[in-house]
C-alpha cells in the first residue's frame, strides 16, 4: 500500500511556489528568478542539428539545439552551462531570431567557450543561469563580434572560464 505525507507549502518572496510560477518565471526570461523556485537552475534538453553555421565564420561557433521538448525562455542572450556528457562548459546561449542577418525563426543556438569538437547529432544540456541582454539588430558582423566578446566576458565573470 502506498502512503501519501503532507508536506509543508513552500513560499518565496511570501507566496507559494507553484508549477505556474515557474513557468511564468521561464516565458519571461526570469530565469534567476525560476532557479530560485525550483532550487537548482532550469535545464533544457535538445539534439545538436545543423544551423547555417556563420557562427564559426566570425569566431563564436554555436551548437544550434533542435526537439527541446520542454518550455523555452523567452527571447534574449543567457550565461548558460552547457552539459556534455559528464562535462561542463560555461556558455552563452542565443533564443530567438538573428536578426542582423535577416532570419527570423526562432532557434536555440549556445557557444561553448573554449570547447573545440563536432557535437552534431549529440544531446546537449543547457542549465540557465542569468539573462544578459534583449535579442537586437546589429549593423553588421563587426557590431555583433564586438557585442559576442562582451557576452563571453559576461559569461565567464559570472560563471568562471
Amino acid at each position: 500500500e502506498l502512503g501519501f505525507e503532507e508536506i509543508a507549502q513552500v513560499l518565496y518572496d511570501g507566496s507559494p511556489v507553484s508549477s505556474s510560477r515557474v513557468r511564468t518565471a521561464i516565458a519571461c526570461g526570469a530565469v534567476e528568478k525560476a532557479a530560485a523556485l525550483l532550487e537548482r537552475p532550469y535545464r533544457v534538453i535538445g539534439k545538436v542539428v545543423e544551423g547555417a553555421k556563420r557562427g564559426r565564420t566570425i569566431g563564436f561557433p554555436t551548437a544550434n539545439l533542435g526537439e527541446i521538448p520542454t518550455l523555452i525562455p523567452a527571447n534574449g542572450v543567457y550565461a548558460v552551462r552547457a552539459v556534455l556528457g559528464s562535462q561542463t562548459w560555461p556558455a552563452a546561449a542565443n533564443i530567438g531570431p538573428n536578426p542582423t542577418f535577416g532570419e527570423f525563426a526562432q532557434k536555440v543556438e549556445v557557444h561553448l567557450i573554449g570547447y573545440t569538437g563536432d557535437l552534431y547529432r549529440r544531446e546537449l544540456a543547457i542549465e540557465f543561469v542569468a539573462r544578459l541582454r534583449d535579442i537586437r539588430v546589429f549593423s553588421g558582423a563587426p557590431d555583433l563580434i564586438q557585442q559576442l566578446q562582451r557576452d563571453v566576458q559576461s559569461v565567464n565573470e559570472l560563471l568562471g572560464s
